[in-house]
């Protein structure tokens, strides 16, 4: 009877310890083991004989043993809970809970081991960015993982999704940002649409239309700081693609680098103005012509002393604007921009600017484009566009190809102004005798200006805030901001593209003048209209139509009309 008072407290501890499982101590609630009131009963192996326990003794051990069974229990269904939620589940799933060894000692606890929380399962394998096969969760969030997973709680593969607080604002763009704006996504897009229409009509290879020159979806941010991300779509009158697609690498703005599909570094008006910011609505006849315009490749590029000096270099395909190279030759473009009386007092010229650029290259490939059109991108050679010159069917550019820039722009009040000289060769060549090749020259030039007559100061090109926003509302009525725009544009080729029989003398010119006269109506920071009038001439006749007869034309007149919407 002796023996038998002390067996209910050592079996009643020995009920208590097998409803604790082992791996409590890694629950992160304070799962901590009750500690268990002392019966002062002696082991049964060491305990002298004595006289039998009275029974208000026996009761106090009963109630004793009760309270220790309740609190047991309580811790039970305390880290039953805890690894339902540990597992995602929900009240009334089944959720398996299964027993766990002992965490190590200096183990993480669940909960601290991934920023976004705990993860799903309570083998501590981290969920997949999405729910479902192969995500490591069910759809419930429950983890598929074995129990046991080896490490999981540490994993690093398949990484865990981030789940930060954002915040929204509407410029630049529409735009969702962590709270400390590490990570930003921006959406912008650009929508242009021109009316053109020529006092020559009935031509042979353009039209007069409506059409929509571009249509730019364009999504860009940072996932973190130092990565940024640029990817756009564009739909230009008649085609679809991928415009750019590149992240940048910034940790200081000195040195950066650049991979991915973007606008190459060549000549100023490309490189540094923004086509929604130009003068007039299009580029000049030599960089539409000529220009590598976006490429594939990588580049180094940054700025110094506050971006008084500008610089980038990169290698390229080479193949203008297109996706693949089709030879393994590649092009070398580079560019620099300097302010060199940026440091002085005089506000005159403190945003005078002057650099150059440069593209070089060794080519064999059809030529791109074929056609030498006025007032069209490379991007959208096969749409609209009076042509000047089209190069014969074979025509390779086949060897080496330098070409460069020298330009100057100054920006002072309301006045823009810009200009720059072109130059460079090709190496031409039929499909039939690459080896045999005929370099050809190429000159150019062009001054553009630019004068807000109601008021607006500038800096640079880009987005521009009128000061009075055009509004009809009473109390809101303002003009917008009104600018004058004129560009003079000159091109020759090189007699060498007829001599050497790429094309036909009697059909094509190899020199073109074209002066642009317009007005930019800003009605507000984000909608634009531009109205103007382009006479361009040509160095000898070229094909205006073929039917019911041949007839050239000396000049070509287009009026021409831009809506655009930029934000």
């Amino acid at each position: 009877m002796t023996g038998g008072i002390a067996a209910p407290g050592t079996i009643g501890r020995g009920i208590i310890l097998s409803l604790i499982p082992i791996g409590i101590a890694s629950c992160p609630v304070d799962a901590q083991e009750p500690s268990a009131p002392a019966l002062g009963v002696p082991p049964v192996e060491s305990a002298p004989a004595a006289s039998e326990p009275s029974i208000a003794e026996l009761q106090a051990q009963v109630a004793e043993l009760q309270d220790l069974v309740r609190a047991s229990l309580s811790r039970q269904q305390d880290l039953e809970e805890c690894l339902i939620e540990l597992q995602g589940a929900r009240p009334g799933d089944d959720a398996v809970i299964p027993a766990q060894a002992p965490a190590p000692s200096g183990t993480a606890s669940f909960s601290s081991v991934l920023p976004g929380g705990p993860p799903a399962g309570f083998g501590g394998a981290p969920p997949g960015p999405l729910s479902g096969p192969g995500s490591g969760t069910d759809a419930q969030g429950r983890s598929l993982m074995p129990p046991g997973y080896p490490g999981a709680s540490m994993a690093d593969m398949p990484a865990p999704p981030l789940n930060l607080g954002g915040k929204t604002k509407f410029g630049p763009g529409f735009q969702i940002s962590s709270e400390d704006d590490e990570y930003v996504i921006q959406f912008h897009n650009l929508t242009q649409v021109d009316g053109r229409f020529y006092q020559q009509g009935g031509q042979v290879y353009s039209r007069d239309t409506f059409g929509v020159p571009r249509q730019w979806f364009i999504f860009n941010g940072q996932l973190t700081r130092p990565f940024e991300y640029y990817v756009a779509i564009n739909q230009g009158f008649d085609n679809l693609n991928l415009l750019d697609a590149f992240l940048n690498i910034r940790f200081d703005d000195r040195f950066q680098v650049r991979v991915g599909r973007y606008k190459t570094p060549f000549t100023y008006e490309f490189y540094s103005l923004p086509i929604n910011g130009l003068i007039t609505p299009e580029r000049s006849q030599f960089f539409n012509n000529f220009g590598l315009n976006r490429d594939v490749g990588v580049m180094a590029w940054g700025s110094f002393l506050d971006k008084r000096i500008e610089y980038a270099a990169g290698i390229f395909n080479g193949s203008r604007n297109a996706f693949i190279d089709s030879d393994n030759g590649k092009d070398v473009a580079a560019y620099l921009n300097t302010r060199p009386f940026a440091f002085t007092d005089s506000q005159a010229l403190q945003n005078f600017s002057i650099g150059g650029s440069l593209n070089a290259g060794h080519q064999v490939e059809p030529r791109v484009p074929r056609v030498l059109r006025l007032n069209v991108p490379t991007s959208a050679n096969a749409a609209i566009g009076t042509p000047f010159l089209i190069f014969n069917d074979g025509v390779l550019e086949s060897g080496e190809r330098a070409l460069w820039s020298l330009h100057m722009a100054w920006y002072y009040r309301q006045l823009s102004l810009i200009g720059e000289w072109q130059s460079g060769y090709e190496t031409y060549a039929f499909a039939q005798t690459p080896l045999e090749r005929t370099r050809s020259p190429v000159q150019s030039y062009y001054v553009a200006a630019g004068y807000f007559l109601t008021g607006e100061e500038v800096t640079g090109r880009g987005v521009v805030a009128p000061l009075r926003p055009f509004d009809l509302r009473r109390g809101r009525r303002g003009p917008g901001a009104l600018e004058l725009a004129f560009r003079y544009n000159y091109l020759n080729v090189g007699d060498e593209v007829f001599t050497g029989g790429f094309a036909d003398p009697n059909l094509w010119t190899d020199e073109v003048t074209s002066i642009d006269l317009g007005l930019n109506w800003y009605m507000t920071q984000y909608i634009k209209v531009f109205a103007g009038w382009q006479h361009s001439i040509f160095g000898s006749p070229v094909l205006l139509r073929a039917e019911p007869f041949e007839q050239l034309q000396l000049t070509s007149d287009l009026f021409w009309f831009r809506f655009q919407v930029y934000f």
